[in-house]
């Protein structure tokens, strides 16, 4: 037996959505869309970007700061080392200084002996000849200005 039946359609088309659907969905699409607005408007502000600038640069000077001290550190604790070895004798943990007995060499010899040392290129010998330099050229200029000022007052009075 046969029977001519009509081929079933195909699933129902979904329904559209209504028009307040529509509408309801453009609404929030809307205000999520002003908040985001609203948020790159406040990040992007001058003012905004400005401290944000400050913060990092800030950060960045405190992390200098910190990785300059630990070098003077380092350098203050060579130099120190240096010192020492020069006063006491022995030697230095790099090996740059003789071992000799305490009273052995005068004060001009260990400074002689320091002088070389720095023109060798030890770091703390040259640490201690550039602060020492550094400090007579200060000392050097202190008494020119006070020089001058007393030449200045003496010639003020006559």
């Amino acid at each position: 037996m046969s029977t001519n039946t009509a081929p079933t359609s195909a699933p129902a088309a979904q329904a559209a959505p209504s028009a307040d659907a529509v509408l309801s969905d453009m609404a929030a699409r809307r205000l999520a869309l002003a908040a985001d607005i609203d948020e790159l408007a406040a990040r992007l502000a001058p003012n905004n970007l400005a401290k944000v600038a400050k913060l990092k640069a800030r950060e960045k000077v405190q992390d200098l700061r910190s990785q300059a001290v630990g070098k003077a550190e380092n350098a203050v604790g060579q130099v120190k080392n240096r010192l020492a070895s020069l006063a006491g004798g022995g030697t230095d943990p790099d090996g740059g200084v003789d071992s000799y007995e305490p009273g052995t060499l005068t004060l001009g010899q260990r400074v002689t002996r320091l002088f070389d040392d720095a023109r060798d290129g030890d770091p703390a010998s040259l640490g201690i000849v550039t602060v020492a330099g550094l400090a007579l050229a200060g000392l050097s200029v202190t008494a020119t200005v006070a020089a001058v000022k007393v030449f200045r007052a003496r010639a003020g009075r006559a």
